[in-house]
């Protein structure tokens, strides 16, 4: 309730607070904010596309058992439908290109052949009608539905679309395909999720959290999750990885300023596309992008006083991928015996070594920062439950995590 009074105002009716108490006012919510940024710390999570960095994020919130909520797996319901859709063009119009014809049969010249029954609707206009009525999302990865564009079949539309999605899947010509997938920017998760069509196909279907771990949407903007721990914060940030959205954190713009007050940067790395080109650019290699994205975030001077941690995720790819690709076939300068371990080895020198480079450009003294390594999976809960608890925990202590400053190069 508001008073009026009238005349002149008294010190009996209005008392003038004492200045002290103002003051302990102001001290004591000084002290509060202080205390509550020393129990806060923020990760930020960057990498190239493909590299795993938001499946990452998402294994994160899982283990944290940080639940979707109800809109966010109808979105994801529909995100993946796209998915489908989208990978089952990817299929048909890699078949038709030289490189991939070249690659199976040994003859650019020699077409690849489809089924009858696919052929037949390869030639009418179901196909387009069905599966590229709209455009589908490109291959990426996302983390929230608020950065997720879902743009996927439904109703009756959908159970067809599915009946051709399943006829391509299960053609002799598509495991041929998947053989040389490299070739046509076709996702390793393609197999998980067609290996589901029949649960897909359900009708109330909704997305499991490993489901939604192994997705992949292109991510844009900037998502963030709390993590709360041993009465502290964690706060992870993770920005799109695609070229366009690194233009975002590599310069002065709106992001980069979150990015200054960084406790740690995660930078994940793929082990698994060193035979794949980028998405953008088809004559660069997407390991040769993602080291070159690197050294501009060790010579970020935002990130001086981050420390950075690098995440060599896909493994399991590595291990599966090497025996029909070597390793030194696309990456001239390994030197060393072909094995996981071996390449595992070689990768961690060259960022290490070259991480260093980068911080004496902006004149650090030597060993005044430290890199360290992880080999991981993102989407083994369990592998990357252990690998960071270990970066949480230097996260409030003044503790570096496996420093790895120099590294040999593998024999």
């Amino acid at each position: 309730m508001h008073c009026c009074y009238s005349g002149a105002p008294t010190s009996q009716v209005h008392p003038a607070p004492a200045s002290g108490v103002h003051e302990l006012a102001v001290d004591e919510q000084i002290a509060a904010e202080r205390a509550k940024a020393e129990k806060q710390r923020l990760i930020v999570l960057l990498g190239c596309g493909e590299s795993g960095k938001s499946t990452l994020f998402k294994t994160l919130k899982q283990i944290h058992h940080i639940a979707h909520s109800p809109h966010d797996r109808h979105v994801w319901r529909e995100s993946i439908m796209a998915m489908l859709a989208n990978d089952t063009m990817t299929i048909v119009r890699g078949a038709a290109l030289p490189s991939v014809a070249a690659a199976i049969t040994g003859s650019a010249d020699q077409p690849l052949v489809w089924s009858d029954k696919v052929s037949a609707i390869l030639q009418g206009a179901s196909l387009s009608t069905l599966l590229a009525r709209k455009p589908f999302p490109p291959e990426g990865d996302a983390s929230s539905s608020a950065n997720v564009d879902p743009v996927a079949p439904d109703g009756q539309l959908w159970a067809d679309a599915l009946d051709v999605i399943r006829l391509i899947w299960n053609d002799p010509l598509t495991a041929k395909l998947l053989e040389v997938r490299h070739l046509m920017q076709l996702g390793d998760h393609c197999e998980y999720f067609f290996g589901q069509l029949d649960t897909i196909a359900k009708p109330g279907w909704e997305p499991t959290d490993d489901d939604i771990v192994r997705a992949r949407i292109k991510t844009t903007g900037i998502i963030e999750q709390e993590i709360e721990f041993d009465g502290n914060v964690l706060r992870m940030v993770d920005v799109g990885g695609q070229r366009s959205e690194r233009k975002k954190w590599l310069h002065n713009d709106q992001p980069i300023s979150q990015f200054e007050k960084a406790s740690i940067v995660i930078f994940v790395v793929s082990l698994a596309e060193y035979d794949v080109m980028c998405y953008e650019d088809n004559n660069v290699p997407r390991w040769l992008e993602s080291f070159r994205v690197f050294q501009d975030i060790c010579r970020s001077p935002a990130l001086r006083n981050a420390r950075i941690v690098i995440f060599f995720n896909k493994m399991d790819l590595l291990e599966k991928k090497l025996a029909a690709r070597p390793f030194s076939k696309y990456v001239t300068d390994y030197i060393g015996n072909g094995s996981a371990d071996s390449v595992c080895r070689f990768m961690a020198a060259k960022y290490t070594n070259a991480g260093q480079a980068c911080f004496a450009e902006l004149g650090d003294a030597p060993g005044k920062r430290t890199l360290s390594t992880y080999f991981t999976t993102a989407i083994s809960g369990d592998d990357v439950q252990k690998v960071f608890e270990s970066v949480r925990d230097t996260v409030f202590t003044k503790r570096e995590a496996a420093p790895s400053s120099s590294v040999a190069l593998a024999d």
